[in-house]
């Protein structure tokens, strides 16, 4: 695409704004959602006698705040449902306006035992980034991390495998590779993209523990898509990765992995070499083809 040589602001702003679009999104669902939880409240209570009593004041309050976070799960994914169709048009307007500028789309043809193979390199790269991080402990030191988990397994099985399994990694996918990864590559290399696009979708997580592991799970997804230039594939590497962590916590699938130290190691171990033949194996099917930046092409859905 034909750089107009923006501001360095400009440029950041162009890749941070679809972040903040879904996060102001977010932001003004919980505050309707916690003015809601404070209407019905106040509704049942005899507010002069509240603010006169110190402790039913404090009990009060504890009401509410204890109902608006178990809501803050739903708001979440509501943010994200009403989200989609606005990242989807910012992604369409990118690709008008690079089609106007002659950068066509590229068409490859992904091979059908790409899409098993993808979700089996997902399954395993969850299974094996989650028993690692666990061994090290980091999981068990990161208290914003613990906090986030409550939040997140708060609500029935079967809604967290609609929100966190599919909901959100759609999102998710349409900001960081759809919009935020092909926009990096008008200024910078596909290997920065890789990584920049990485280390950001790490960071979008604010906590350590999901930082190293959306970086790498991050690295292999927007990787994904620029081999198949198709962005349901890294969509259903991640929806396959947050499908799995929720079985993990919310059922015995998995227990097996987790009888003690050495089989929650091992487990973990074998899970990131197969992840590894996963990747490889992927390259290895799809076709090779020159970089869409070397050919005046970019990355479609």
């Amino acid at each position: 695409m034909k750089r107009s040589n923006p501001s360095c602001m400009k440029i950041c702003w162009k890749m941070l704004y679809p972040l903040l679009v879904y996060e102001g999104i977010g932001l003004l669902i919980q505050i309707f959602f916690a003015v809601g939880v404070s209407v019905k409240a106040m509704m049942g209570s005899n507010l002069a006698d509240i603010m006169a009593d110190e402790q039913a004041y404090y009990a009060f309050m504890n009401q509410i705040l204890e109902a608006f976070y178990s809501n803050m799960y739903y708001s979440l994914i509501v943010s994200a449902v009403v989200t989609i169709p606005l990242l989807c048009f910012f992604m369409r307007r990118d690709q008008r306006a690079r089609q106007e500028v002659g950068v066509q789309a590229v068409q490859i043809q992904v091979p059908a035992m790409v899409y098993p193979l993808v979700a089996l390199t997902a399954f395993a790269a969850c299974i094996g980034g989650n028993n690692i991080i666990f061994s090290s402990g980091l999981m068990q030191m990161d208290e914003t991390y613990q906090e986030l988990t409550q939040i997140l397994y708060s609500a029935p099985m079967w809604f967290q495998l609609l929100g966190t399994g599919v909901i959100v990694p759609l999102c998710e996918e349409l900001i960081f590779r759809g919009l935020m990864y092909n926009r990096l590559k008008d200024y910078v290399p596909v290997k920065w993209a890789l990584l920049m696009s990485a280390l950001a979708f790490g960071i979008g997580h604010g906590n350590l523990v999901q930082g190293v592991y959306g970086f790498a799970l991050g690295y292999m997804m927007a990787y994904l898509y620029e081999r198949t230039n198709k962005l349901w594939v890294p969509a259903l590497f991640h929806i396959v990765a947050n499908s799995v962590s929720v079985l993990i916590t919310e059922s015995s699938i998995f227990k097996v992995l987790y009888i003690n130290e050495i089989t929650v190691l091992l487990s973990g171990a074998v899970g990131v070499l197969v992840a590894m033949w996963g990747m490889m194996t992927i390259q290895k099917v799809l076709p090779q083809s020159e970089s869409p930046q070397e050919s005046g092409q970019y990355t479609a859905w």
